[in-house]
């Protein structure tokens, strides 16, 4: 054993630079899906609603199928995609499916893998918008997303997002009975 300072260090360490560990910076997506799980367990919580949120954890080597889980006996097990959209990446009132998702090598789009995984598990299926400029969450039915998809459109209109979707304003104040929105809308 060596010293170094007041410390004791062992030798095989001595001379070795301590690798730096930085912290990666949390993205925007992050931050909302954090937001998200911390609104849903405040949401529970406020309406005396048994259940828990999960942020699926990403890496490289295991990829996320979504990015929150729901499981709620009163509202049900629900899948979430969250979606940070900033105001140039809406294009004449549309948000374009190759811009607010991905293409894997196997050239199968996001939303679909999404699908398959909501139908395998049995889960009700949302796709969280948060609108940056608009300061609003949507929160849309993948069903309905999905089948836009297949149907070969490039696109989702903002007008078709605010139709379809369940709204969630900045005073967090709702746009009617979420628990309703998801049994009869996300299945």
């Amino acid at each position: 054993m060596g010293r170094k300072g007041n410390r004791r260090v062992s030798r095989r360490n001595l001379g070795k630079k301590k690798k730096n560990r930085v912290k990666k910076k949390p993205t925007t997506g992050d931050r909302f899906e954090a937001r998200m799980q911390m609104w849903f367990d405040d949401y529970f919580e406020k309406h005396g609603i048994p259940g828990k949120s999960y942020v699926l954890p990403y890496n490289t080597k295991n990829p996320q199928h979504i990015d929150l889980l729901i499981d709620s006996k009163i509202m049900g097990y629900i899948g979430i995609e969250c979606k940070s959209i900033f105001e140039d990446a809406l294009k004449n009132g549309k948000l374009y499916f190759d811009q607010i998702a991905h293409v894997n090598a196997a050239g199968v789009h996001q939303f679909e893998r999404q699908h398959e995984f909501l139908e395998d598990a049995g889960r009700y299926g949302i796709l969280a918008f948060e609108m940056r400029c608009m300061d609003r969450i949507f929160l849309l039915p993948h069903r309905f997303a999905y089948d836009k998809l297949m149907s070969g459109a490039e696109c989702l209109t903002i007008s078709e997002v605010v139709r379809h979707s369940f709204m969630i304003e900045p005073n967090r104040r709702l746009s009617g009975d979420l628990v309703s929105f998801v049994r009869n809308k996300c299945w």
